[in-house]
């Protein structure tokens, strides 16, 4: 029977093997697919929008970018971002900047440049572009004339947002505080770390109260890490060359429009505002370097070249070499450097490898299952009378594999130990056997996660077999003991009718045998066997309590061993011991009735954390990234796993009778 069970396993196995093989292989395309060993030239679908680069730590750079205008709306997946720095590739992070993460201060002219219908078209467009925000955005308005004031401060309702902007009204003689607006609307923003800056400016012209605050507020404006984006609005008093000297230190954009396209502008920056990207990444170097950024999605290809110096957004140099022409479009083509491409990956993550390993996984299976397997068809023995003794020596592989487990459990009581635990389960194998038998599965799991998701996936793999095998026993110990039990009460009844049909205890134990469901059938079966081969009945019988591990079946050993010390009518003492065992489990059963609804309550309140961490893990894989990726989530799940095994072990206590 064993001899069968691993040749279905074998099958089953090298069948899963080719499969996996078969997939790898269609995925890796062969060797006529395989990359290019240079980077080769692409037509970029559209150009990233950067929103600032900052140093977060020492060894820590943060990008912010904005998502093409197509991909509004859409979750992008980590995968699809790629970053190197000075040609390198780098693991890279990405995290979208929600409502929560965003705060945003718009700066609106008010001063006597503006006229009436410049005011009614920036009082329209920022009330849109308030609307399109995501609600929980944190919004400050701030107005400039003759001087800055706050009308409503960082985090205000949007109702409160929208009737401040509504009061808005122009004063005809009033000048231009624009740079102190910039300082006032700086001292608006907190300090909370992993948040988007976005200082708006919205005006026409020069400051004409402070103009040699320029440089301060330009300044102040790259210092403080802010993304700052200045509207000039098309007036009679327009003076672009303000703002863009306002904007350039830091990186800024400056953008042109007028009445009519002002609100397109303002629901345009609105949309780049709420699809941006947090990409962090770690270079070797602490020193700045150039970045080149990569988004790849099903609407194309999407690129920039920024660089960092210390928290600083500065100007991309220029590429080394002059870009190739696409002679089929005549639009300047960019080359990348060839570890630009393709971010380099483990090394045991490469197709190859995992078909190298498959096949090898595949080898040592069928080596396994012919070394375990054997054979018990005659034909086959007489026939391999003849055989070398190279073949010989291999046929006695599997001697020596359980001798080695046989000298590992000889040191100290291990194997005693696991031999009365398969005996208590029913598992017909010897330890070395079992031992043997759950190294090759853990090996072979280990193997399967290390082809698949890394050494500590083996490790982790390998470790889940090895106990999931002692749980398996424990499992097997914990059904056969309730099964024995529950069939107790009709096994006391029938030995008892047997006596009292005139047979002696032995013939009464062998009709149980015969009789019987299993694992009572078994366990007499054995008594049977062990007392016809000399042993004593009683010692057989409570080598028989031992393993079953049954007190109601110790009271049946013991009635039987009394009477044969004092004598008197065993059946009608069977009677009393059955139906006081009947009894136990009536109760027993009850309790489990009436226990039912605490005890399924109990599994879904253990079984809800992991149903929550799985639907997170599939639908927003980022936000349950946080708890395996920093020190804060390691506590967090440390203590709630704590908690969960108090908890665990308090309700099971609770529903487990004890009488």
């Amino acid at each position: 029977m064993m001899s069968r069970v691993f040749r279905v396993a074998l099958a089953a196995l090298l069948l899963l093997a080719s499969v996996f093989s078969a997939a790898a292989l269609a995925q890796d395309g062969g060797p006529e697919d395989a990359p290019p060993s240079t980077a080769p030239s692409f037509q970029p679908d559209g150009e990233l929008d950067v929103l600032g680069v900052l140093r977060r730590s020492v060894d820590i750079v943060d990008v912010i970018v904005a998502a093409p205008g197509e991909l509004v709306g859409e979750q992008i997946p980590t995968n699809s971002w790629f970053v190197s720095v000075d040609g390198v590739s780098q693991s890279v992070k990405a995290d979208r900047l929600e409502g929560d993460d965003l705060e945003v201060v718009m700066l609106l002219d008010v001063s006597g440049s503006m006229d009436i219908a410049a005011m009614n078209a920036a009082k329209a467009a920022a009330s849109r572009f308030v609307d399109t925000l995501p609600v929980s955005t944190a919004i400050s308005i701030v107005q400039f004339g003759d001087e800055a004031s706050v009308l409503s401060s960082l985090g205000a309702p949007q109702d409160e947002l929208f009737v401040a902007i509504d009061g808005l009204r122009a004063d005809r003689q009033a000048e231009t505080a624009l740079y102190d607006a910039v300082l006032l609307g700086l001292d608006q923003f907190t300090s909370a770390e992993d948040t988007g800056r976005t200082l708006v400016v919205l005006s026409d012209g020069d400051d004409t109260v402070n103009p040699d605050a320029a440089s301060l507020a330009a300044t102040a404006v790259a210092e403080r890490e802010v993304d700052i984006v200045a509207i000039g609005l098309e007036t009679s008093d327009s003076n672009d060359a303000a703002l863009e000297d306002l904007v350039a230190p830091a990186g800024g954009r400056l953008l042109a429009a007028s009445d009519a396209s002002l609100e397109a502008v303002y629901n345009d920056l609105a949309s780049v505002l709420s699809n941006q990207y947090r990409l962090s990444f770690e270079p070797a170097a602490l020193g700045a370097g150039d970045v080149f950024l990569l988004l790849s999605t099903e609407q194309g290809q999407f690129g920039s070249f920024v660089s960092y110096e210390a928290a600083e957004l500065v100007p991309a140099p220029a590429p080394p070499a002059a870009a190739p022409v696409n002679p089929a479009t005549s639009e300047s083509a960019i080359t990348l450097p060839a570890a630009s491409i393709v971010p380099e990956p483990a090394w045991w993550a490469d197709d190859s490898i995992r078909l190298i390993g498959l096949g090898l996984l595949a080898l040592a299976i069928a080596a396994i299952g012919y070394l375990l397997a054997g054979s018990s068809d005659q034909a086959v023995q007489l026939a391999s009378a003849g055989r070398d003794r190279s073949v010989q020596a291999i046929g006695g592989a599997p001697e020596r594999l359980t001798g080695i487990a046989d000298s590992f459990l000889e040191r100290g009581e291990r194997g005693a130990l696991l031999e009365r635990a398969l005996d208590r389960a029913g598992i017909a194998l010897r330890p070395a056997e079992f031992v043997v038998l759950a190294a090759v599965f853990a090996s072979i799991g280990g193997l399967l996660g290390f082809l698949f998701a890394g050494p500590v996936a083996a490790l982790l793999f390998a470790g889940l077999i090895l106990f999931g095998s002692r749980m398996w026993v424990s499992f097997k110990i914990s059904r056969r003991r309730r099964m024995f039990e529950e069939q107790l009460g009709s096994t006391v009844q029938l030995l008892a009718g047997s006596l009292r049909a005139g047979y002696a205890v032995p013939q009464a134990a062998e009709t149980v045998a015969n009789e019987a469901e299993s694992p009572t059938a078994d366990e007499f079966h054995r008594l049977v066997t062990e007392h016809r081969l000399g042993r004593d009945f009683s010692e057989s019988m409570n080598a028989m309590a031992d393993r079953v591990e049954s007190q109601d079946f110790r009271w049946v050993v013991q009635a039987i061993a009394i009477h044969r010390e004092v004598g008197g009518d065993l059946a009608e003492v069977l009677d009393n011991v059955g139906a006081t065992i009947r009894d136990r489990e009536f109760i027993r059963r009850q309790f489990q009735a009436m226990s039912a609804e605490g005890r399924y309550s109990a599994y879904l309140i253990l079984s809800l954390p992991f149903v929550v961490l799985a639907v997170l893990s599939v639908g927003n894989p980022e936000y349950i990234d946080v708890l395996f990726n920093s020190a804060r989530g390691f506590i967090t799940l440390t203590v709630a796993g704590t908690l969960m095994f108090v908890g665990g072990s308090w309700l099971f206590r609770l529903i487990r009778p004890q009488f």
